[in-house]
This record gives structure tokens, C-alpha cells and sequence, in this order.
């Protein structure tokens, strides 16, 4: 398990400037590993797929049609709300069937419909009450401060995210584009590795043979 001050301290060795950042020091190292997560974040494999869990629930207000996105939230891939105890999927629409639905019709009942728009999600039909939304998809990781600090990246994505932080750093701050250029191949590495352990881990369906 790799964290935020042992990849600055790895790629100060590698680059063998130990001024551009230490574990207890991140300096211009810290903030281009931090680039790099930023850069890579919206890639679905695996280790960013957060499971459905308390932590990732919010409330409606009763008489509210719109619900701020969780904080986050990069990719929603399924929204559900608890009613009488039990989790029921809400139907995606688009924001137009959703302006239809509100049409002239202000009633309030227990919501089975969503539309996403900007940064907020709007039920239909209008919450009578409080219920709450349950989030799974993609949520960015919070950004890396303390040397102790670690996360899915500083793991599973160590690789990827190490080779691209000590890329941008010869590219945009050393100026350096010929060593930018040889760090390519690594990053390439590290993208088919992920993209292989990502088709490893994800379920296969079996065709059965017809009779």
C-alpha cells in the first residue's frame, strides 16, 4: 500500500530532485499527483466504483421536487429511494419528459421518476415527505494533503497515477519534453494493465447451448 508522501518521496528519487517535494514537503510533486487523480477520475474501473452504502444517502424535503447531486458525484449509474423500509430504483428521464410531467400537475406523492440537470436532480412525482435517496456510480476521492493520507489511487491506481505525476512535471514544470516523451510507454503500461485486472474483475455471461 503506497501513500501520498511515499509516491512524493518515490518520484523526487526518481527524478532525483528531492526540491520539488518531500513526504513532509509535497510541494510541486504533491500538487501533480493530486493533477493526476483529477485527470484520471472519470475512468470506470473497479477501484472508483463506490458501492451503494449509508455513506452515500441524502434526504428529499418534503414539497421540494429538486434534491442536490451528492457531492462528488461523477457518474450516476443508479438512484434509489427507501419507502416503507425497502429500496426501490427510480426511473431516469430526460429533462424534457420531466418538464411534461410537471406540466400543469403540482401533486406531491412518493417519487418513482428522475431527471438529472446541472448539478441537481429533480423527482417526480413532488416529495410528500422526507424520504431518502440512495447514490451508486462514481464519486471523486477527497484530495490529498497529510503524507499519511491514502486512497484507491495511491493502491490500485499507483502505477498509472505516479508515471502520469512525474510526466506532467518534466512536460509543464522542468520544460523537459524529450524525458515527458519516454515516460509514454509507462503510462501506456499502466492504462492496459488497469483496463485488463478491470475486465478481470467484472462478470462474464455465459452463453448456454441451444437444444
Amino acid at each position: 500500500m503506497s501513500t501520498y508522501g511515499t509516491m512524493i518521496d518515490r518520484i523526487a528519487a526518481e527524478l532525483e530532485r528531492s526540491d520539488l517535494g518531500s513526504a513532509g514537503t509535497p510541494g510541486v510533486i504533491g500538487t501533480h499527483i493530486n493533477d493526476a487523480i483529477r485527470q484520471n477520475k472519470a475512468k470506470n474501473w473497479w477501484f472508483v466504483q463506490s458501492p451503494t452504502s449509508a455513506a452515500l444517502t441524502s434526504s428529499t424535503t418534503a414539497s421540494d421536487s429538486y434534491v442536490s447531486e451528492y457531492t462528488g458525484l461523477i457518474q450516476l449509474d443508479s438512484l434509489r429511494i427507501t419507502v416503507n423500509s425497502q429500496l426501490n430504483e427510480l426511473v431516469p428521464v430526460s429533462f424534457d419528459e420531466m418538464e411534461a410531467l410537471y406540466d400543469g400537475n403540482n401533486n406531491a406523492g412518493q417519487p418513482f421518476r428522475y431527471a438529472r440537470y446541472g448539478k441537481r436532480i429533480r423527482l417526480y412525482p413532488m416529495p410528500d415527505a422526507i424520504y431518502t435517496l440512495t447514490w451508486s456510480g462514481l464519486f471523486e476521492e477527497s484530495t490529498l494533503a497529510a503524507s499519511a493520507d491514502t486512497n484507491d489511487w495511491m493502491t490500485d491506481g499507483e502505477l498509472l497515477i505516479r508515471h502520469t505525476a512525474r510526466m506532467t512535471i518534466l512536460r509543464d514544470y522542468l520544460r523537459d519534453d524529450q524525458a515527458a516523451a519516454s515516460c509514454g510507454p509507462a503510462i501506456g503500461a499502466a492504462l492496459d494493465a488497469l483496463d485488463r485486472e478491470h475486465m478481470r474483475r467484472s462478470p462474464v455471461r455465459r452463453l448456454r447451448p441451444s437444444m
